[in-house]
């Protein structure tokens, strides 16, 4: 029996698609966006049938659609800007390689600040078009956003994407022993060690995307006494920055009353709750600060602040979050306070108020 939690070795392919395109698949990766663009759709349907969204029901769809596009959009390019800036803007190769990159989304995926910064933009270009309330919108999206956070992080997991670093003992050496491993600890096929010794033994071009998933029992067999343990950071990611944010959300709408102050708590807890993570997550080989001899730019800041990269945007998040929580709070100007009914979603029960109607009187 393990001392240590088992990997769950699942196939990453959820349905394969390539009778309709060569090498296409819905991934769990993908299936946890579909899951989680499905709720935010219904989670602002409900809201703006409760009288908490003050838009019209067709704008539902609208800012959805807007939205996903900001989440892709700027998802992708805080991947560019934040974890692949060296390469894109400050290497030697060739400028046709560089462009060709930003849209190659299997490599190296996506950023959540960056897509958190693209669907603000978008939801505030639509509403400014629209003439409608950015801060209750952003309300309104803050309060399903954790979920699908928690969604993408069971899909990192699921991925073996995005482990946790290497669990040592007292003298700081990796521990590979399962006897000696904690009780949290787990193995991940997708470990560079893991990779090199699994290579040996399944053919390369049996490998799509060089992801080894699922590994057969009797290779795993073989392989897992040489493969260090490591914190399964995504799961505490999919708890911390997933399900408790959105407990924590949940709980403080009621003393959110002016618009804006939610969403600005977002920002405010999602860099408390992430931080301590980064601690245990493996960071990226070339922006890894504790590492000694890296020479590019982003490495050497790093280095300086002893922060990861998470770690430095989290940090900006929060500071932004504060400030905005504090206009929001003392200003006038980011609209009507929600009333009692509208904070509890029970202003209208049965068909939503015509925009820029008023509330029913209570009886």
């Amino acid at each position: 029996m393990l001392g240590y939690l088992e990997f769950p070795n699942w196939n990453p392919v959820v349905i394969d698609l390539t009778w309709l395109l060569p090498n296409a698949a819905l991934r769990w990766y993908g299936l946890t966006y579909v899951i989680s663009f499905a709720f935010g759709y219904a989670a602002l349907w409900f809201m703006q049938r409760r009288g908490y969204l003050r838009i019209a029901a067709d704008d539902v769809v609208n800012y959805m659609i807007v939205g996903v596009i900001g989440v892709f959009a700027g998802g992708r390019l805080g991947e560019i800007l934040f974890y692949q800036f060296d390469y894109t803007f400050l290497s030697d190769q060739p400028l046709s390689e560089r462009l060709v990159n930003v849209l190659r989304v299997w490599d190296g995926g996506m950023s959540f600040h960056g897509g958190l910064i693209g669907v603000t933009l978008a939801v505030l270009l639509y509403s400014r078009f629209r003439r409608q309330s950015f801060f209750n919108v952003m309300d309104g999206c803050t309060q399903f956003m954790p979920f699908g956070i928690a969604c993408v992080r069971f899909g990192n997991f699921i991925g073996g994407d995005l482990y946790g670093r290497v669990i040592t003992d007292e003298s700081g050496r990796a521990i590979y022993e399962g006897s000696r491993l904690p009780w949290y600890a787990m193995k991940f096929p997708t470990d560079p060690e893991a990779l090199t010794l699994i290579a040996r033994h399944v053919p390369s071009d049996t490998w799509r995307d060089h992801n080894p998933l699922p590994v057969a029992p009797e290779v795993w067999a073989k392989v897992e006494p040489f493969v260090p343990g490591r914190y399964p950071s995504q799961l505490l990611q999919m708890l911390l920055e997933g399900l408790l944010l959105w407990f924590t959300l949940i709980f403080l709408r009621r003393y959110c009353r002016k618009p804006g102050m939610l969403a600005s708590l977002l920002c405010v807890l999602y860099g408390v709750y992430r931080f301590p993570v980064e601690f245990l997550r493996e960071p990226d080989p070339h922006l890894n600060p504790s590492a000694e001899g890296l020479s590019n730019f982003s490495a050497r800041v790093l280095h300086a602040l002893q922060l990861t990269m998470g770690q430095a945007l989290c940090v900006g998040l929060f500071l932004f979050g504060l400030v905005m929580l504090f206009h929001c709070w003392r200003s006038n100007g980011t609209g009507m306070p929600y009333s009692d009914d509208e904070l509890r979603m029970r202003a209208f029960t049965k068909k939503a108020a015509p925009q820029g109607a008023a509330s029913p009187a209570k009886p």
